[in-house]
């Protein structure tokens, strides 16, 4: 009847018609849950339900007519509803404080309140307003986080459960209304999304380490707890992203760099705090406050900083590096390399790493790497490194602090001061093999000087590694101030071999006469080897510009000498007669080979380097050796002529090799441990 009589004085439209639906089941949903939060009887709960309903039914009628609502106020109406259940599912628990809870009907009629209240206030608000989709997006998200952030401090502070609701419910009430007037003046972009994104993450993870603040090792927080930080400190962290995003436009490289560093500061304070022997509420404190600086400081940082795909291997090469020396720093409390467990190693490492990391991203902003200057760096850094733990194990001290501290100090010091000076350097295949040379026989020297002085074993090894580190840092450096061809390398280091070995069974055979030591045959065969390599030397040098090919038969004449002593001296002198045909016949081939080459003449050719480079190799009366100018490009020499009158050198470049080879079982095929074989050998080309 009513409907009948309205409809000839006004003329509905269909939204009309629905909106007044809508208002009608509103007002039901009202009566009902004042009705069930009130705990009322069922007919007070229909009365309710019949009176509300009718009033608001009655009330969007004359209203309808003067509504229109688009898509966007129906997500945004539709959003209110929703936001309003969710909030008044919990307002039972401002009032009641039930042991288990109030019951599903007063929960049930809080929904339904919150929800109808939802949907009057959205589509009042709908009416004055024009909302986008994203700001009723991010009025939910302010709602959700809200109630986060209160449920989380509640945990947080292990309050009851009632408290907690209470607060939830307070704070997202507040943050759903800022977020809703906050909306239509903000804007957000795809990299505001994964900035904000990142600050959630970090937020969660630090708000994870926030019980144990206040909290020792023997009390540790509740899993609760923990979940209470881990969403206070997301929804805090969400708040604060979608701040800064409306004041900053922060790259993706950028959100990288800062999580980089993010985990950097964790890594250094997880490191620290395991050499230090911090327990897990101080350890975490450490790397709470840390990770927020390193945090900080890196998304300060990362607008004024650029990298390159080479800056990579710098990080790669400085964290590597750091992981190396930081693996040591637990001796510095215990005095010995030993006594540090495996933790306080892995710890070591750890912050070492995220030093070297640091380190190699500063120096990636200032200067320009390559890949062979890298090489040159990391070479350098290891042989002062080496040279200084060698030096400290070489002095008498009572623990392993020295030699670590002098490892690292002078490996950190030669990185350093190796920046300027590779500007002006450049290795070659002769250089860097002058270098490995060099290293060995500086280690030999070492080893050789150390015997000699009757040091303890821990002297001898330092011995070792400081010359070792000491040789290969000298013959970098001579290798910029010489031109060598391979095999002018190997004919210069063929006097050091023919010192060692004459000296060395001239002293055995000695020794069998009279009492000498180890240490006087070491040291005598040491100073032998020293002068073999000094002969050699002053032989390639522009004094006398002997050429390499001279010595090289030389180096032949003393091979056959070798063999010939040996023959003539084992069947006479079955103890002694082989060494003692070894060192005469040694200095006789080579004095007969000095002689004998003086009376040749040697032609041009051309010698082909390690590295790949033609280098022109000149007579005696001319420059040695010439490096090429030009990358790329060989230099050529034409073919010895015949009618030149000089000797063309076929074999050319030979130095001597000596080996020993452990006595053989002829029956087994294993070794018997006996006296074994002295192999001579011979190496060389054929031009």
């Amino acid at each position: 009847v009513a409907g009948s009589f309205v409809s000839q004085h006004s003329e509905m439209h269909y939204a009309d018609s629905g909106e007044m639906a809508l208002s009608l089941v509103a007002g039901d949903m009202l009566g009902a849950g004042i009705g069930l939060l009130a705990n009322t009887s069922r007919p007070n709960i229909l009365r309710l339900m019949q009176g509300v309903g009718l009033a608001t039914w009655i009330g969007g009628g004359l209203r309808a007519p003067h509504t229109r609502y688009s898509t966007r106020d129906a997500f945004f109406v539709t959003q209110m509803t929703l936001g309003g259940a969710v909030q008044g599912t919990f307002l039972p628990d401002v009032w009641r404080d039930d042991v288990d809870g109030p019951p599903r009907s007063t929960r049930l009629g809080g929904a339904m309140l919150g929800a109808g209240l939802g949907l009057v206030a959205g589509s009042i608000i709908a009416q004055h307003s024009e909302l986008r989709f994203a700001d009723t997006v991010e009025g939910a998200v302010g709602l959700l986080a809200g109630d986060l952030f209160g449920g989380g401090l509640g945990m947080l502070a292990d309050l009851s459960r009632r408290n907690t609701l209470r607060i939830a419910q307070s704070v997202g009430a507040a943050a759903w209304l800022a977020a809703a007037l906050r909306a239509p003046h903000t804007r957000y972009s795809p990299r505001d999304a994964l900035h904000i994104s990142q600050l959630v993450g970090v937020g969660a993870l630090h708000g994870a380490m926030l019980p144990d603040l206040w909290r020792g090792d023997h009390d540790a927080p509740s899993s609760l707890q923990r979940v209470g930080g881990v969403l206070a400190g997301a929804s805090l962290a969400l708040a604060a992203g979608s701040l800064l995003a409306q004041r900053t436009d922060t790259p993706e490289a950028d959100v990288g760099e800062s999580t980089a560093v993010l985990a950097g500061g964790h890594a250094f304070a997880a490191g620290l705090s395991l050499v230090a022997g911090f327990g897990r509420a101080n350890t975490l404190r450490t790397m709470l406050g840390a990770g927020l600086g390193s945090y900080v400081a890196g998304s300060l940082l990362a607008p004024y900083t650029r990298y390159r795909p080479r800056d990579a291997a710098l990080m790669a090469l400085t964290s590597g590096y750091g992981a190396l020396l930081g693996g040591f720093a637990p001796v510095w409390r215990h005095g010995r390399i030993g006594a540090s467990s495996s933790g306080q190693v892995g710890g070591g490492m750890l912050a070492g790493a995220s030093v070297g990391l640091a380190a190699g991203a500063f120096a990636a902003q200032i200067v320009d790497t390559n890949p062979r200057a890298l090489a040159e760096v990391g070479f350098i850094g290891a042989g002062s490194g080496l040279f200084g733990a060698g030096l400290g194990m070489m002095i008498p001290y009572p623990d392993d602090r020295l030699p670590i501290g002098l490892m690292q100090g002078l490996g950190i010091a030669g990185t350093l001061l190796s920046a300027p000076i590779i500007k002006h350097t450049q290795y070659r295949g002769t250089d860097r093999l002058l270098t490995t040379l060099a290293v060995g026989f500086g280690a030999w020297q070492g080893t050789g000087a150390a015997l000699m002085l009757n040091a303890s074993r821990r002297q001898v090894a330092g011995a070792v590694m400081a010359t070792a580190g000491l040789g290969g840092l000298a013959g970098a450096a001579i290798s910029q101030g010489v031109s060598l061809t391979q095999g002018e390398l190997w004919t210069l280091f063929s006097g050091s071999v023919w010192g060692g070995t004459v000296a060395a069974f001239a002293t055995n055979v000695a020794r069998l006469g009279r009492k000498l030591s180890t240490a006087t045959q070491v040291g005598v065969t040491m100073i032998a080897s020293d002068v073999g390599l000094g002969l050699s030397a002053l032989a390639l040098s522009p004094a006398l510009r002997m050429p390499a090919e001279r010595l090289g038969w030389i180096n032949l004449f003393g091979l056959g000498g070798t063999a010939v002593g040996v023959a003539i001296g084992a069947p006479i002198r079955s103890d002694t007669g082989t060494q003692i045909g070894v060192v005469a016949g040694s200095l006789v081939g080579l004095v007969s080979g000095v002689i004998a080459t003086g009376y040749m003449r040697f032609s041009d050719h051309v010698a082909l380097g390690v590295d790949g480079d033609m280098a022109l190799a000149r007579s005696s009366h001319g420059p040695r050796t010439t490096r090429r100018a030009s990358g790329g490009r060989a230099r050529t020499a034409a073919p010895p002529s015949a009618s030149s009158g000089r000797l063309p050198s076929f074999i050319a470049d030979w130095a001597p090799t000596v080996s020993m080879q452990p006595g053989i079982d002829p029956h087994t095929g294993g070794a018997t441990g006996g006296d074994g074989a002295l192999i001579f050998g011979v190496r060389g080309r054929l031009h």
